[in-house]
């Protein structure tokens, strides 16, 4: 029996060497899966990362570009509300005009705007028929008084169905068209909206 508990020993111990070898053998397999799972996630970590800065950058360029946006446009706004106090106060200084410097403009306004070859009609302000009126009158005999009001400072022509506008609310309407653009420059200069 020695012999077979001999036998049954190396049996035995190959056994044990051999469950130690795949044992070993398994953990190393094992290893290596969770060294290959530990790098995959860290790919994946990463891309997530790169594409969740990507996604950040983006939204904080947005965001600049709206800043930019909204900043532009408060600007614009700023700038279109001065332009408006300058025709309003332009408006009202030439209202204000005593009556003989008001007169001396209407008379320039009428130079360019009358036909003196046509018999015409004028609408003047209910304030300025006595003066400016009767200097129009003096001026173009060919023009006549109308009954009707313009209502506004400044006067209307009418020659036939054709009307010339001299008020000066659409004066001041036709050079802000006209110039706007230089009129900005002169208030605010040559700068771009980001100030360069």
């Amino acid at each position: 029996m020695k012999g077979i508990e001999a036998i049954v020993a190396h049996i035995d111990a190959d056994s044990r060497q051999e469950c130690s070898a795949l044992l070993q053998s398994a953990q190393r397999r094992a290893e290596e899966l969770r060294e290959r799972e530990r790098q995959k996630q860290a790919r994946f970590a990463a891309r997530e990362h790169e594409r969740m800065e990507e996604h950040l950058s983006q939204i904080e360029q947005s965001r600049r570009q709206l800043l930019v946006m909204e900043r532009r446009s408060a600007l614009l706004r700023t700038r279109q509300a001065v332009v408006e106090e300058a025709f309003a106060a332009a408006r009202a200084s030439l209202e204000g005009l005593d009556t003989a410097r008001r007169e001396k403009l209407y008379l320039k306004l009428a130079e360019a705007a009358v036909e003196p070859e046509k018999e015409g009609e004028a609408l003047v302000c209910r304030e300025d028929r006595g003066t400016f009126g009767a200097a129009l009158q003096r001026t173009y005999p060919r023009l006549h008084l109308s009954a009707e009001s313009c209502g506004t400072a400044g006067f209307i022509l009418r020659y036939g169905a054709v009307e010339v506008d001299c008020t000066l609310p659409t004066l001041l309407a036709q050079v802000r068209r006209r110039e706007s653009a230089r009129i900005a420059t002169l208030l605010f200069g040559a700068e771009d909206d980001d100030g360069t």
